[in-house]
């Protein structure tokens, strides 16, 4: 049987959750506007009926309600869409690192332009062209000097600027390696705060916000995934390793191997990360392959330009009479330099402008005038070269499967005359080596549906070697890779002419460039839209908490009234009944 304080225990009871319920919607609207906050609701739930049922309750009508109570605070989350951002916002950081990279090589080659190198090769050239018109005219042959100063500090200006971004990204790994770190104690740290709190059946909901927002943070910058525990704690793995152990952290170090310029990450067991994706693992590609391939590409056309006109300024004579000298010295963009033979006092003299012929003893000998050497080093930019040749692979050419695949374009731009690029899949790596030289490289490869959806296009880009491969729908990249295996790619020569070698890595630069921009911004469309969908599931709606409080207010108000009315009721019993009533 109740009591008369039965009604006024009820109605405290609401009163004390109406409070909850308005101060839970007070805390949302005033985080509505916060980073990483998640709407937080009061679940709430009728209290014990009374009275507690026993065998013997003759007498008793039924169980009674005794009031209402707030059970639990959670937060609106969806881990689903949770996993998908962090999936994608990896992704973004590794396209928006190459799209920065590939925006600054193009600052730096510059083209096209007046002032790029493209412009220098054409005066140089041109500059030749003038000494064929006067061979004997001193200021003629000490433009074609200054012009191949000029071009020399071009090739070495360009690739000196490259490589300073390579060095500059080599520090830049640093640094987004101390953030991972910093990040991961940061985690470990708010996860035991969460097993304490949690460990008390309570829900630590604006931790579990900071950490959720620490995780996005983290998966910008590596490719992670996590392991939640039952009491709230999260581990954190990075390529196969762990990298928060709820409470603990595994760092991760910067280690310049022996005989390497830059530096690797590595775990504290000395095994090298795979970032998988992410700001590293663009930092990574920008720094080993992205400005490697670039820099590769320079130091060809340049090793072109000087091995070529060597080989003709070589074959002349001087003003003298004197067998030409090389040109140009040094082997690549880095080390090229005009002869120093050729910036003396007499150097306009040792400009082999003319060819030399045999007579009938057997002396050499040339005509004064003669401009034969200028014209053909005038005509040298637009002159064909030995044309590329492959074997084992080529354009149109199949590669043996399973899957049977195709070798739809084939370029070599950036590669070395007179060389084989061998292939290797060992499971986990596809390497290119070549032969002679003894570089390796990694090459990065993914699959992507062909325009028109009729299959699979796999580009492969290592040691200036590019390879387009059509795959059958339905293979996957381990099976693609694997069918690489004893493919080779050998070049005869370089190709075509200076000037089309040069355009050609200029224009491979554009589509690179221009494939990372449309990913980078493809990945920011995702991104944005699933974070919406988030939004709509975590935000604060201002109308929303606005109605509830109005609703909790007139409950609060009604609860209010009852006790008003116990109230009444008690002092009527009390006061108002009795023997003198």
């Amino acid at each position: 049987m109740t009591t008369p304080f039965f009604g006024l225990d009820i109605a405290t009871r609401a009163l004390q959750t109406q409070q909850t319920l308005v101060d839970v919607t007070n805390q949302n609207i005033a985080n509505a506007n916060t980073p990483g906050y998640s709407r937080q609701t009061a679940d709430i739930r009728e209290t014990a009926p009374y009275p507690i049922p026993v065998f013997s309750a003759a007498g008793v009508p039924g169980q009674m309600g005794t009031g209402v109570q707030v059970s639990a605070i959670t937060r609106a989350r969806d881990t689903y869409l949770d996993g998908q951002v962090r999936t994608q916002l990896s992704s973004q950081g590794n396209w928006d690192t190459l799209k920065t990279t590939y925006s600054n090589i193009e600052s730096v080659i510059n083209e096209p332009s007046t002032s790029g190198l493209s412009s220098m090769m054409s005066k140089y050239f041109s500059a030749w062209q003038d000494v064929a018109n006067n061979p004997s005219d001193a200021a003629a042959r000490a433009s074609v000097i200054e012009q191949g100063k000029a071009l020399a500090d071009g090739f070495n200006n360009t690739v000196g600027q490259l490589q300073q971004q390579q060095r500059d990204l080599d520090t830049r790994v640093g640094l987004t390696v101390a953030n991972v770190n910093d990040f991961a104690t940061q985690i470990a740290n708010i996860n035991k705060q969460i097993g304490q709190v949690e460990a008390s059946g309570m829900h630590a909901n604006d931790l579990r916000d900071q950490r959720d927002q620490l995780l996005d943070k983290l998966t910008s910058l590596v490719k992670v995934t996590t392991v939640e525990s039952s009491d709230g704690q999260v581990s954190v793995f990075a390529g196969g390793h762990q990298l928060v152990d709820r409470s603990t952290t595994n760092q991760l170090y910067v280690v310049i191997p022996t005989g390497q310029a830059f530096g690797q990450v590595q775990w504290s067991d000395g095994t090298q990360l795979d970032p998988g994706n992410g700001q590293l693992q663009g930092e990574l590609d920008s720094r080993d392959n992205v400005l490697a391939t670039q820099i590769q590409g320079l130091n060809g056309v340049a090793g072109r330009v000087i091995s070529q006109v060597n080989a003709i300024h070589e074959s002349g004579t001087d003003l003298n009479g004197n067998p030409g000298v090389p040109f140009f010295t040094g082997t690549d963009a880095t080390s090229m330099a005009v002869n120093t033979a050729l910036t003396g006092p007499n150097g306009t003299n040792a400009v082999a402008a003319a060819r030399a012929y045999q007579d009938t003893s057997g002396n050499f000998t040339y005509a004064k005038g003669d401009a034969s050497n200028a014209v053909a080093l005038g005509e040298l930019a637009n002159s064909l070269s030995s044309v590329d040749t492959t074997q084992g692979l080529g354009q149109n050419g199949s590669i043996a499967g399973p899957p049977a695949m195709t070798v739809s374009a084939i370029s070599t731009s950036g590669a070395n005359a007179s060389t084989t690029y061998a292939y290797s899949w060992n499971g986990s790596n596809l390497q290119v080596a070549a032969s002679p030289g003894g570089q390796t490289a990694t090459v990065s490869a993914a699959l992507m549906p062909n325009s028109n959806g009729s299959g699979q296009v796999m580009t492969l880009d290592g040691l200036g070697v590019r390879l387009t491969v059509a795959v059958p729908n339905g293979a996957s990249l381990n099976s693609a890779l694997s069918a690489m295996n004893n493919h080779s790619v050998a070049t005869a020569g370089n190709p075509t002419t200076i000037s089309s070698q040069y355009s050609q890595f200029v224009a491979a630069l554009g589509v690179d460039s221009n494939t990372a921009q449309g990913q980078s911004t493809n990945q920011g469309v995702l991104v944005n839209q699933l974070q919406q969908q988030r939004t709509a599931t975590s935000g604060v709606s201002i109308d929303e908490e606005t109605t509830n409080l109005i609703q909790y207010q007139r409950a609060y108000q009604a609860a209010a009234h009852v006790v008003s009315v116990m109230d009444s009721m008690l002092d009527t019993l009390i006061n108002h009944t009795g023997a003198g009533a």
